[in-house]
């Protein structure tokens, strides 16, 4: 697959984080601000086919899994994340 840059402008306190949280999974940077992109996209593409699931099979468990993961105190926000 064919890379291509994002150049992204950060606050000195954020890019220390994000650093330090990198070195806390031996990852590079790039490789950890990456996985963590990559992890919400799955995380949105997941919740939504819960949904579908829901709204297609009236499933009983897959609303128990969407109530969890609404009710779970999961990183959404940016500040938790990194």
């Amino acid at each position: 697959m064919a890379t291509r840059m994002l150049s992204v402008r950060i606050d000195s306190d954020t890019l220390a984080s994000v650093k330090e949280q990198a070195a806390a999974r031996d990852m590079s940077v790039q490789d950890y601000v990456v996985s963590t992109l990559q992890r919400e996209g799955f995380h949105q593409r997941y919740m939504a086919a819960v949904k579908e699931t829901i709204h297609v099979y009236h499933d009983v468990l897959a609303e128990a899994d969407a109530k969890w993961d609404a009710d779970r105190p999961h990183a959404d926000a940016a500040e938790e994340r990194v």
